[in-house]
């Protein structure tokens, strides 16, 4: 066994100290990095940018279809998209060739990013809203590839009462479309997820209180019959909804040619049959009905008398008396004949069929109605004087519930008196119109006299009549109150309403089933690969060509009947359908439809915000080389000391 004396022990403990010593403070340097120069590299190694920081940095835009890997590191390599945030602490634990002065680099290398598919979600609160395309879907999803350059249809949206849908955002992405947009593109900026919500806002709630006028002295309405002026109150403002407009008819001599309101709001013409409104309208909105003055009718009328009855004393020696061309509007009045009866005979008045004229003996004057012919004979009404000498007075009257004296215009009831009892005259029955609910079956009196039914126009007297009888009108009940409210609805897919324009359907409500008015039907325009081809009801009720353009009711019908637009789909001549359409799946478990298909039209992609990601890059792998190189320094140092110090005990004394 060689001995060594101390002074070579010393020796070689020393050396190693100082490779210790030497090495440490290599090691310990990478700890206290004060910055990090990055180079953000092409693929072929030519920088594109560098950035130094001693913070959290962003990386910088790596082109549509790009990203940035590291390179430096040993295990799995680091990818950072554009935008993405690269953390401080990880720069500076992987920093290389970090000086004296605390400052290191780091190396970054743009390569190609792989595909990816987005999912975007639209989602509506349906607190507010409800998707009505596609139909009750709950939300809609897209699964696009972000560099599909495709545009697809973007859900449309219904507001609940009280709100407004006025367009989309997203908190993913920059999306900040109004309610007219129809399509959207996707961006490669966007992330893997978006959520695209729905935005409403609340109405304010606006109330209309519409009135319909007509000045009584140019005409009247009739239906609601009855009516002086129709008025619709608490309308909302923003109401799809449709109303029925009076009808009105002009009195004599003037022409009912439509409705305006003063502020220039309402301007339609006589055939306007219903209307919406319009939030722009003002609270309070009186509509007015328009006349216009009909041209002068003239009137010729001709007094006669039977030359073997009677003659005419005033105006002496006359055989008749004429008065031609008489305004039928007027209101003057005019000298009746004075009639002298030959012997045997009486003069008891004056009659016309045409004209419903039946006039006693003392009249003296008469005015004239626009109703009668253009072309009046008036004839003096004679009676054999040796009959007994019996008057009757005879009186037709009226329940003013239940009905209305039409002939003569404006009666509340018609007397005949002191007719002569023996008298082979006739006289004109009233014309009578019933109410609603009510039917006019015709006349009794309530001794028996007299039972006749609706289809009496004159009659005549009898000498074992009573003196005085009073004739009523008899009514019967129509069956029970029943309305009908009919609405005619389209596919929005296949069809538009275009009159009334914009209506999204139409509603007739609270119709009388007895009624024999006409209603207009709405008109439709088929979509493109869609012909319209008419209409019909799912319980067979209704079933309409495409030329119906107007429409009556029956007491059959159910009392909520709807009636839908009947659309055929048309083919191309290779046998496929010519429309357009997006494709969709629909999930059963949550009405969720996804769509994928080509909108026809093209809009301009949303810009995208970044996605604020932060890659935290790995503590494996490359490090900096001077922990390394201080580390190996070190060992190095031991084992030389170990060496020197074995070779001194191998030295010989």
């Amino acid at each position: 066994m060689q001995k060594t004396n101390f002074k070579t022990r010393l020796l070689a403990l020393l050396t190693a100290a100082f490779m210790l010593v030497m090495c440490v403070p290599f090691a310990a340097f990478a700890e206290d990095v004060k910055s990090v120069t990055i180079y953000w590299n092409a693929a072929d190694g030519t920088p594109l940018y560098t950035t130094t920081t001693n913070g959290n940095i962003e990386a910088p835009d790596a082109g549509d279809g790009y990203r940035w890997k590291d390179n430096m590191k040993n295990g799995e390599p680091v990818y950072v998209n554009t935008r993405d945030i690269v953390n401080w602490a990880d720069l500076a634990a992987n920093a290389g060739s970090v000086d004296k002065d605390g400052n290191g680099f780091y190396s970054f290398t743009k390569v190609e990013a792989p595909k990816r598919d987005l999912k975007v979600t639209f989602t509506v609160d349906k607190n507010l809203g409800t998707i009505t395309d596609p139909a009750g879907a709950e939300k809609v999803d897209f699964t696009i590839a972000e560099d599909s350059q495709e545009q697809f249809n973007i859900p449309t949206v219904e507001a609940v009462d009280g709100y407004k849908f006025v367009g989309w955002t997203s908190d993913d992405a920059d999306v900040a479309w109004d309610d007219n947009a129809k399509t959207f593109g996707v961006s490669s900026n966007w992330p893997d997820k978006v959520e695209i919500k729905a935005v409403f806002e609340k109405k304010e709630s606006k109330k209309l209180n519409i009135k319909f006028t007509v000045d009584a002295a140019l005409g009247t309405i009739t239906n609601p019959a009855g009516a002086k002026e129709v008025t619709f109150n608490d309308i909302e403002a923003d109401t799809d909804q449709q109303f029925v407009v009076p009808t009105v008819e002009g009195k004599n001599g003037y022409k009912f040619v439509g409705w305006a309101s003063e502020d220039g709001t309402v301007k339609w013409d006589a055939n306007t049959k219903t209307f919406g409104v319009s939030a722009n309208w003002p609270e309070n909105l009186e509509i007015k009905a328009v006349f216009e003055k009909e041209a002068t009718k003239t009137i010729n009328v001709k007094f006669t008398v039977d030359a073997n009855k009677g003659t005419i004393t005033d105006p002496a020696g006359a055989k008749e008396v004429t008065y031609d061309n008489l305004d039928a509007n007027t209101d003057q009045q005019f000298l009746v004949p004075k009639v002298e009866a030959k012997s045997g005979y009486k003069f008891v008045g004056w009659f016309s069929k045409e004209a419903g004229i039946s006039w006693q003996a003392d009249a003296k004057t008469f005015g004239i109605s626009n109703n009668w012919p253009e072309n009046t004979v008036i004839e003096a009404v004679f009676e054999p004087e040796n009959k007994d000498e019996k008057t009757l007075n005879i009186k037709f009257t009226v329940d003013e519930d239940k009905g209305v004296i039409t002939v003569p215009a404006g009666a509340k009831f018609v007397t005949f008196e002191n007719i002569d009892a023996n008298t082979d005259q006739q006289f004109e029955v009233p014309t009578v119109e019933a109410k609603d609910g009510y039917k006019f079956v015709g006349w009794a009196s309530e001794d028996g006299t007299v039972k006749w039914d609706a289809n009496a126009k004159t009659f005549g007297v009898s000498n074992n009549w009573p003196a005085n009888l009073e004739i009523k009108a008899v009514f019967e009940a129509k069956g029970t109150e029943k309305v009908l409210n009919i609405k005619f609805t389209v596919d929005a897919k296949k069809g538009t309403i275009t009159d009334p324009a914009e209506a999204k359907f139409v509603t007739y409500e609270n119709i009388d089933p007895n009624t024999d008015q006409q209603f207009l039907v709405p008109k439709v325009e088929a979509k493109v690969g869609y012909k319209f081809v008419g209409w019909a009801s799912d319980d067979g009720t209704v079933k309409w060509d495409a030329n119906a353009s107007t429409f009556g009711v029956a007491n059959n019908w159910p009392e909520n009947l709807e009636i839908k637009a009947v659309f055929e789909e048309v083919k191309s001549n290779n046998g496929s359908s010519s429309s357009s359409s997006s494709s969709s799946a629909s999930s059963s478990s949550n009405k969720t439809t996804t769509a994928s298909s080509k909108a026809e039209q093209k809009v301009v992609k949303a810009a995208a915000a970044p996605a604020n990601t932060t890659k935290v890059l790995p503590k494996t792998g490359a490090s900096n080389v001077a922990p390394l190189l201080g580390g190996s320094l070190a060992v190095v140092a031991l084992l030389m000391g170990y060496g020197v110090y074995s070779l001194v005990l191998r030295k010989k004394d």
